[in-house]
């Protein structure tokens, strides 16, 4: 069997004050290819109107793409993880540190139900801009993983199959924000974890995991 590929993405943001809560979602996949074919199903059934956008996305495409594309996404043999932070209005600072943090919570839910083992790659849709801060962040989850796969971090417009968990996680984010289930209900058979935390929970199950050390 293929080892498999997993993608994070997240929605919503640490610092927006806006935003009451942030999902990071990821899903794994022995044959991150079908990813690729589903975008190309999907581009050729998109509306004239949509057909000049870079990208997939899930706040870029309409009702239309939406459902087609999670429909395609929900027929695969797909494993998601969904964590949630409840931020209540607050300003957190998107550093490679804390959002290291917020990944490696994720992370660990997934291997739980794929072995570190039976990975070969951890693929996010690329966070940071700098490239030093995509080193700290790299240095930080490996530290916190001990034992990590392969990470990659990689722009969504050359490489479209890490969309996958943008299409999840704002599925996700209009569930729980409550502007519209319909999306997420198409994919959540294959939901395998779903973890809510709190900003200061999140943060104390990182000295916990330290103190044990």
């Amino acid at each position: 069997m293929n080892k498999y590929t997993i993608f994070i993405d997240e929605s919503g943001t640490l610092p927006d004050p806006n935003n009451t809560v942030v999902i990071i979602a990821a899903v794994g996949t022995n044959l991150p290819d079908k990813f690729l074919q589903i975008t190309t199903k999907v581009r050729e059934q998109i509306p004239s109107k949509q057909k000049s956008l870079p990208e997939i996305k899930f706040y870029r495409a309409g009702e239309h793409t939406k459902r087609k594309y999670l429909k395609l996404l929900s027929q695969e043999n797909i494993k998601i993880f969904l964590l949630t932070i409840e931020k209540n209005h607050q300003i957190i600072s998107d550093n490679p540190t804390n959002f290291a943090l917020l990944c490696w919570l994720l992370i660990q839910d997934c291997f739980l139900y794929i072995k570190p083992s039976d990975v070969k790659e951890i693929v996010f849709d690329k966070h940071f801009s700098n490239y030093r801060d995509i080193q700290e962040f790299n240095h930080i989850l490996t530290a916190l993983l001990e034992k990590a796969p392969i990470i990659k971090h990689v722009n969504s417009q050359i490489e479209p199959a890490v969309n996958a968990a943008d299409m999840i996680a704002g599925a996700f984010l209009w569930k729980n924000t409550g502007k519209d289930d319909q999306f997420f209900s198409i994919i959540e058979p294959k939901v395998l974890s779903s973890q809510k935390l709190n900003w200061p929970e999140a943060k104390s199950k990182l000295f916990i995991t330290k103190k044990s050390r």
